[in-house]
């Protein structure tokens, strides 16, 4: 682990200096000499204070290092993650926090089955959020040109019934009004010569007024 090996990491195996290591993160983040001392020699490494100096400047602040900066990367993967609009979804979590696991396992080596693995779920994960994602969107859409053809048919039947209204103002007018030129007519056969003229002005009256002819207005001579 360190450029050159000290005497607490050559005195032991792989699993047992991964052991040691943990157990002295676990006391400090700065364990002191003594402690280290006391630590190795549970593992039967007897070493002096210069040796546990050593490991600590060495193999344990590169243990110490590899951990935070496989925090660091994962902490990049989850931003990237929740850089997306949707928070993560439980199994995004699971995922990353398997990528951390991968990362900081301890071990010399990035677990990289593991990592594989973890990284697969994430993207599996991702893709069902996003294809739940464009669903619901293509759901939504679907629903606003839904409503839009709604309202246009609202507004086509509100045309038609002011139409329809409109047409029947006109057709009782209409009525309205022949009733009256009828009446009048009838009053024109029986009217003497000289209410004829009057009856026959008031007649073309009505009738200017169904057709909605506006008659000039006379204008005087200069």
């Amino acid at each position: 682990m360190a450029e050159q090996t000290n005497k607490i990491e050559g005195s032991l195996s792989v699993a047992q200096l991964q052991a040691l290591l943990e157990e002295l993160k676990a006391i400090s983040a700065k364990p002191t000499f003594k402690q280290i001392q006391a630590a190795a020699a549970r593992y039967g490494v007897d070493v002096s204070l210069m040796s546990a100096r050593t490991f600590r400047r060495t193999t344990f602040a590169e243990h110490l290092k590899r951990i935070a900066e496989g925090r660091e990367k994962t902490q990049r993967v989850l931003e990237a993650v929740r850089g997306s609009e949707s928070a993560l979804t439980a199994f995004e979590e699971i995922a990353a926090n398997d990528i951390l696991d991968a990362y900081t396992n301890g071990d010399e080596e990035i677990d990289r089955e593991k990592l594989i693995k973890a990284g697969a779920t994430l993207r599996s994960a991702i893709a069902e959020r996003e294809a739940s994602q464009r669903a619901a969107e293509d759901l939504a859409r679907k629903q606003r040109e839904t409503d839009a053809k709604l309202q246009l048919a609202e507004q086509t039947r509100t045309i038609a019934e002011e139409r329809a209204r409109k047409l029947e103002r006109e057709r009782e007018a209409w009525e309205a009004a022949q009733k009256k030129i009828a009446e009048a007519n009838a009053q024109l056969k029986s009217a003497k010569p000289e209410d004829a003229d009057a009856i026959r002005a008031k007649v073309v009256d009505m009738l200017d007024d169904v057709l909605g002819i506006k008659p000039a207005k006379a204008t005087s001579a200069a």
